[in-house]
């Protein structure tokens, strides 16, 4: 996993629950807290085992927190231009293209990175829809970083996983409509 997502669920679990509550994670996920570095990789397993506890925590399961995490996530990414979105766009747009820039971006900083497969094509005027691939199966971060592109234009969409990993399916297909007013 990207050191990058470390450094963000640093700074999320920190925000939600304390200064105290990431080690704490790692003191429940039962390994030693370590400094991440954004532009290194780490096992997938530390990051499963820190959501999981950051999960318990909150009292939620590790999907919402997902959720949630995501939608956490973009408002700062906007803001240190990680996104690469021209101001024209708006949250479909800022969807279809950002696919291809994010992935660019970390293969470039980090070649070793296992990406996602991810593909979104608009299928209507008003939805677009993203095909999700991964063995780490964080569908869920997808969902919620949906939600927070939104949140930074300020639209309203519904984000609908139509079929799941987690339930079966060979990929996840979630779907984005913008919603109006």
């Amino acid at each position: 996993m990207h050191g990058l997502y470390f450094l963000e669920l640093q700074k999320y679990a920190q925000t939600r629950h304390g200064s105290t509550a990431w080690k704490a994670l790692f003191e429940e996920a039962g390994f030693p807290e370590r400094r991440y570095l954004a532009f290194n990789t780490y096992p997938d397993e530390e990051a499963k085992a820190l959501v999981e506890a950051a999960a318990r925590r909150a009292g939620t399961s590790a999907p919402l927190l997902l959720e949630d995490f995501g939608a956490f996530m973009i408002p700062r990414w906007f803001g240190a231009g990680v996104t690469h979105a021209k101001p024209t766009w708006r949250t479909l747009e800022s969807l279809l293209k950002r696919s291809r820039a994010i992935g660019a971006a970390a293969c470039q900083t980090h070649p070793a990175t296992e990406l996602p497969d991810v593909r979104i094509s608009r299928i209507a005027e008003d939805r677009v829809l993203i095909e999700y691939d991964s063995p780490r199966r964080l569908c869920a971060l997808l969902k919620g970083m949906a939600r927070g592109i939104a949140a930074h234009y300020r639209e309203r969409v519904s984000v609908t996983e139509r079929r799941c990993m987690h339930e079966g399916a060979a990929k996840c297909e979630v779907e984005v409509a913008q919603l109006a007013g």
